[in-house]
Formats: C-alpha cells, structure tokens, sequence
C-alpha cells in the first residue's frame, strides 16, 4: 500500500523555490514542499519531489507518481493508493481508473458531499466500525466528475467543548444526565471516502486509520534525519539532498528491522541503542584488535541482538554461492518482513 502525501519544510534566506504557500506552522514563511510516496507499515520512502512552497497541491505529485508507477514491473506495482481530502480529486482519480489502480481517498466536504450525508442520515441503517465510527454507503457523481464513483460516510459523535471531561475532572464534576437538554444532544463528525475497493465499510474504515502511521515517518524524517536541517539556493540539490536522506533513512530503517524484527524502532531510540559506544584500540604484537563498549542501558539486548544479525548474515556469506544473490535477498526481506508474514485477522475481534 503506498501512501501519498505532502510536508512543508520552511525555508530561511534566499533559496531557489522559496515561494509563500500553504505553511501551517509558520505563515507568511516562503517554503518547499515535498510529494512524498510511502510504503505503509514498513515507512520506507520510495521517492521524494522537491517542489517550489507554491505548488503543494496534490495535482502537482502526479506526473512523479505515474512516472515511477509505470517504470514498476507489473507484480511490482502497489495494490492500493491512499490519501487525504487534496488527492480525492477528477484527474487523479481518473487516472486510477485508466490504469486499474485501486484507490482510497479522503473527500472533502462539498455540497454535493453534505446532500449525499442528508440523504443517508434520512435513510438510517448506519453500521459500527473501529473506534465508535459508524459507516453508511452510496454512490456520487460530483460536479466535476465523469462517472458515479462509491462513497463511504463514517459518522461518530462529537463531543462538545465543555462537556469534554479534563485530565482533572472527578466524577463529581460530570453533568448529570437529566440537566443535558435535548438541544444540547451532540451532533456527528464526518469522514467521506471514495474508493474503487470492494471490500466492505469496516474493512475501508479500518484501512485508511491505518494511514496515519506514516505521520510519524515524516516526524521522523524531519526532525531526526535532517529534512528540516539543510539549506541550499539551488532547488536542484534540494532534490538531490532530500532523495539521499531519504535513502540513508530507508538503509537504517531496513538495518533495524533485520536486527530487531519484533519491535519498530525509531531513530531517536535505536541510533544511540546501536551506534552510542566508546571504542579502544589495543595492538598486540602485529595484530590490532578495537573494543567497543555501549553506555546504553540496554546494552546488553543491543548486543545479542547484533551477534543475531552477525550471525545471520555470515551464514549468508558462505551459502551465498548456490543461493546467489537473488536467494540471499529473499532470506533477508523474509526476516524483516517476519511480523507481517504471520497470518492474523485483518482487525481484532471483540472479545466477550
């Protein structure tokens, strides 16, 4: 499943591209913005865009998306696309269809979106998915569409400011049930999907929360690996520069996860867990032999697990003859891979 998405990185000085656009954190700051595609669950960067600040709009990632999708072998090519409310649109959705492509996107809320909502809060029916969303489907053929596309509309109830219970509150200072009047009944949020999926609302609801991961993939590329920690006037070496710390990200991504399979680390934890250590090197006649010693409190679990991986990896330096490149690949991405081969539900049942 790949993820699309844009970040901002604001931009200090005179830079090629530093133009004022949409920059939530710093308004009025000239910035870049990044198209990014992202392999979910495994948070791997398949590529990264550097555009000018003023075209953040998801419309201008299309041409690098189609680009790398059709240079993909076929079996290669990801099996769902999802995004937020800027990629639920005409052309890219369009786009998907042409070339088979499964979707699911989020879609704003236009006025033709709120009919759709009337006409299915008047109809009932509506279905629990995960996290006290409830589910309703039909079809929609916006303005600016060519064609009826399936709409899911997740509905919960939102809860009012003031009746929001405090960190503090105690149960005395909860409101009784009879002093809420009916006018005061919480209304509904919403979220509308539009997708080409056939699976049903639970498993939709239950695909697009998990897209919210990949949020902390690009925290983590900010501000642990330097997105947000180079500056250059040339737009072109911003590119080049933002791919190669992607890159180096995706290596040591891929180097944590073939050490500690289990558990996901990120950079903040696993770089001083594997790379913190005080080296001291002794010669002994004609040999010199280097001691590291780890300072980390779980030096002792960073060291079985890096003579683990030593030892995984020497067993496939002397069968890598007959196995051969390709064979040592597979046994590689089979032990990084090993918590999501394991066969589970697609979402945990209630128990009781």
């Amino acid at each position: 499943m790949l993820d699309l998405d844009v970040t901002v990185k604001p931009l200090f000085g005179h830079q090629d591209g530093a133009e004022l656009g949409y920059n939530p954190h710093k308004p009025g700051r000239p910035s870049h913005a990044y198209h990014t595609l992202m392999i979910r669950h495994l948070r791997l960067v398949l590529d990264v865009e550097v555009h000018p600040g003023k075209e953040h709009a998801a419309g201008h990632g299309r041409s690098n998306l189609w680009r790398l999708w059709e240079g993909l072998p076929a079996k290669c090519r990801p099996a769902l696309l999802c995004g937020d409310a800027a990629y639920g649109q005409e052309a890219l959705l369009a786009d998907c269809e042409a070339r088979g492509q499964k979707y699911l996107f989020r879609q704003r809320q236009t006025q033709g979106v709120k009919q759709l909502i009337r006409a299915l809060e008047a109809k009932g029916g509506w279905r629990s998915t995960i996290h006290r969303w409830e589910a309703l489907e039909g079809t929609l053929r916006l303005s600016g569409w060519s064609r009826n596309r399936r709409i899911v509309v997740l509905r919960r109830t939102k809860v009012a400011e003031g009746r929001r219970p405090t960190a503090l509150a105690g149960p005395e200072q909860k409101h009784p049930p009879e002093l809420i009047s009916e006018a005061q009944a919480p209304s509904h949020e919403h979220q509308i999907l539009v997708t080409n999926l056939t699976l049903e609302a639970l498993s939709l609801a239950d695909l697009y929360r998990q897209r919210a991961d990949s949020e902390n993939a690009y925290d983590e590329l900010k501000n642990q690996w330097g997105w947000d920690g180079f500056m250059s006037k040339d737009l072109l070496r911003c590119q080049v520069a933002a791919r190669n710390v992607a890159l180096v990200y995706n290596w040591w991504k891929l180097f944590v996860s073939c050490a500690d399979p289990v558990r996901g680390r990120e950079a903040i934890t696993s770089r001083p867990l594997f790379l913190s250590a005080v080296g001291r090197m002794t010669q002994s006649g004609r040999q010199l032999r280097l001691t590291l010693t780890s300072t980390h409190g779980e030096a002792a679990r960073a060291r079985d697990l890096l003579t683990n991986l030593s030892l995984f990896l020497s067993g496939l330096k002397n069968t890598a003859e007959p196995l051969g490149p390709e064979g040592c690949w597979e046994r590689i991405w089979a032990r990084i891979l090993q918590p999501y081969l394991r066969p589970r539900a697609w979402i945990p049942a209630r128990s009781g």
